[in-house]
């Protein structure tokens, strides 16, 4: 791994640097959308060149994709930690529900950026089958 980049900090290891990568998306993705979140604008936001993000995800699809895993991700580590503390079926099955509307409603900004891109891409499809 090279030492060019990262603003003078880089990754001490190839996992760290695809947190960071993830990081970075992130916050473009919550700040511009998903359709207006570019390599470059990663790369900018990181001090790295595309290629350097290109490496760790060889695709803009990829790297949204990876965005959505991660938050997936951490949504069912803390959704175990909050059912871990409830001790019956039916406080698990409302506490569960509950707890995802407030972590759904809480991530609306994220989730509106993904959803929007998605949307636009299947309108664009359905305007080009007619």
């Amino acid at each position: 791994m090279g030492h060019h980049g990262w603003q003078g900090n880089p990754p001490r290891t190839e996992d760290e640097a695809r947190q960071r990568i993830i990081a970075a998306t992130t916050s473009c993705v919550e700040r511009l959308g998903s359709t207006k979140t570019t390599v470059s604008e990663v790369a900018s936001e990181l001090g790295v060149t595309r290629q350097t993000v290109y490496r760790y995800y060889p695709s803009h699809a990829q790297l949204l994709g990876a965005v959505a895993q991660a938050g997936l991700d951490d949504f069912v580590e803390r959704m175990a930690a909050h059912l871990s503390t409830l001790t019956t079926q039916t406080d698990v099955a409302t506490g569960g529900v509950l707890y995802a509307l407030a972590c759904f409603v809480g991530a609306a900004a994220l989730l509106a950026a993904l959803y929007t891109g998605r949307h636009d891409a299947r309108r664009r499809a359905d305007v080009a089958a007619g």
